[in-house]
């Protein structure tokens, strides 16, 4: 593809990405939450690799929505594309931390979150935007190793 080409499909991508955006609010849904941070120590990147597709796998099995990976740290969240979540984080996170133990740390919480595009003209995804997340990074940060702690409002 030549660059004109690129070019050409980047600005026809964007144009549609306004239109959709200009059609698609975002939505209050009861989401639940989890935050995992794998193998903290001192790792291989294999090892951080394998752990995060491991725990994106059991994010899967338990029809979570995978929102994003960011190094060591995997956000998954239940109620985005349905409604009425089910508390189905507590067995996901059961299976991680029998998983995986102590070279995990899962950090949580249930309540209302802005599900939608999310983003700007540049780059938008299809996501939330949980008003508790701060306190629930806050909140991993204190949690033991493999355990899981969660965000009550």
């Amino acid at each position: 593809m030549s660059e004109k080409e690129m070019r050409a499909l980047l600005n026809e991508l964007n144009s549609r990405v306004s239109e959709f955006e200009d059609q698609a609010p975002t939505v209050l849904r009861d989401c639940e939450i989890c935050v995992v941070l794998v193998e903290f120590g001192s790792p291989s990147c294999a090892t951080v690799r394998d752990q995060l597709a491991a725990v994106t796998e059991i994010a899967g099995n338990h029809s979570a929505f995978l929102h994003s990976i960011i190094s060591h740290l995997v956000v998954v969240a239940f109620g985005i594309t349905e409604d009425a979540p089910v508390a189905r984080h507590k067995d996901f996170i059961a299976e991680v931390l029998a998983k995986f133990g102590l070279q995990v740390k899962v950090a949580y919480s249930v309540g209302l979150g802005h599900v939608g595009l999310v983003g700007g003209p540049k780059r938008i995804d299809f996501g939330f935007i949980f008003p508790a997340f701060p306190k629930v990074l806050a909140e991993l940060s204190s949690t033991p190793e493999g355990k899981a702690k969660g965000v009550y409002l």
